[in-house]
């Protein structure tokens, strides 16, 4: 029975290498898509959840405080697991269809800000280096909004707390 279960990591390279390629995917996409969105020309659009309650104005530390608490419980999972090269190399493969999905639906689906309390940083003239800039900003902070000052705003129909 071992013998089926042999640590190969040869493929669990191959699926790390794919998360990261799609992760990069995923920040250029948010990157470019920033300055393409409807601003404040257009009303964010009609909401059942948000016409029944008041907004929450920092409900956003909220969420990244259950991600990061997922994402620890999920590597230690991963890395305590007795068959951890197998684990590991599905986990990362998953997460790698669902980033490479997310850049895809972030690039098609432009939709305005969500509220008109949400800050996005100016448009610009969407160069190279600007969408350069902005991935690294995204990058070294690891998405997580709490590390940087919120500027980007490509993502909202397709969280990445929702893929969390």
């Amino acid at each position: 029975m071992q013998s089926i279960f042999k640590s190969k990591r040869g493929p669990t390279f191959f699926a790390t290498i794919l998360l990261v390629l799609a992760w990069f995917a995923n920040e250029l996409a948010l990157a470019w898509v920033h300055d393409r969105i409807p601003r404040n020309d257009v009303r964010p659009l009609p909401d059942l959840w948000f016409s029944l309650f008041p907004e929450i104005t920092n409900s956003i530390l909220v969420t990244e405080l259950i991600m990061i608490t997922l994402l620890v419980a999920l590597f230690i999972v991963m890395f305590c697991h007795q068959y951890r090269w197998i684990v590991i190399r599905r986990v990362f493969f998953c997460a790698a269809l669902c980033y490479t999905f997310r850049a895809f639906c972030i690039v098609i689906f432009q939709v305005p800000v969500p509220s008109e309390k949400t800050y996005c940083a100016p448009k610009s003239n969407g160069s190279l280096n600007i969408i350069i800039s902005r991935v690294l900003r995204t990058f070294w902070s690891v998405g997580i909004e709490q590390l940087r000052p919120r500027e980007l705003c490509g993502d909202l129909i397709v969280s990445g707390h929702t893929i969390s």
